[in-house]
């Protein structure tokens, strides 16, 4: 994971934030579990704030997977799965960088 550059002037103490939000990030780990029943799980581990169990339905046409959250008006998530199947791969918005899901 990768941040844009600060600003040169920026202050010591922005700079120090950043670094260690990174650092988070960097630890933090999604699990994604897909059921034989087609729905899925997912939780979020390793970051400062408490993050809530996900859920929901998922399908899957060729390569690509769908995951549609339980959540009501949470939009469904594709991903590319590789051809050996042990990862997927799934692009975050406004081209901000992507997950890769492993086995």
């Amino acid at each position: 994971m990768q941040a844009p550059p600060m600003p040169a002037n920026a202050p010591e103490a922005q700079k120090a934030m950043v670094t260690k939000a990174m650092a988070q990030m960097r630890a933090a780990r999604i699990m994604l579990v897909l059921k034989a029943n087609k729905t899925y799980t997912g939780k979020t581990v390793g970051l400062p704030t408490s993050q809530a169990d996900a859920g929901g339905t998922w399908s899957q046409a060729g390569n690509v997977v769908t995951i549609q959250p339980k959540r009501a008006g949470a939009p469904a998530s594709k991903l590319t799965m590789s051809k050996d199947g042990k990862t997927m791969t799934i692009s975050l918005p406004g081209g901000r960088g992507k997950v890769v899901f492993s086995r």
